[in-house]
């Protein structure tokens, strides 16, 4: 009956500990969510929110949250994690690289001049060209096509 109360004494301590963890890990993912949330607010408010040339188009479907592309960013604040996904903060402050997409270890981010309109393959820099409703979009004598 000792070994027993050992036991469950040793297990309990070992749940109660793991509970512990985990409540602290997703009090502090939450936190960080409201923080950039906070952040997307501010940028909508600015005006910086929506991309003024090339930005991140991150697949919501596809990412991780592994925050790679936040950390690789050297313009910073242009990603964040809200909810363990990849968010667009400050669009407008991409200068479009790529840095985050050859961050992204599924690659769920690629370089977009208009939202999911005309989609850039960051890493040959190749162009898919698609009518828009301000009209045709063509780089013929710029890029590569696919």
């Amino acid at each position: 009956m000792e070994v027993l109360s050992e036991q469950i004494a040793i297990y309990g301590s070992v749940a109660l500990l793991c509970g512990l963890v985990i409540f602290f890990y997703m009090r502090s993912s939450k936190m960080k969510s409201a923080v950039v949330e906070q952040k997307v607010e501010v940028a909508k408010a600015e005006g910086t929110f929506e991309p003024v040339s090339l930005h991140p188009y991150i697949d919501l479907n596809t990412c991780i949250g592994s925050a790679a592309c936040v950390a690789d960013c050297p313009e910073k604040d242009i990603l964040g994690i809200v909810n363990g996904k990849a968010t667009v903060i400050h669009a407008s402050n991409c200068v479009g690289h790529g840095a985050c997409f050859h961050a992204c270890p599924v690659e769920a981010i690629s370089c977009a001049s208009e939202p999911r309109s005309a989609v850039w393959n960051c890493r040959t820099w190749t162009r898919i060209s698609k009518t828009t409703s301000r009209g045709s979009l063509s780089l013929e004598n710029w890029a590569e096509w696919d």
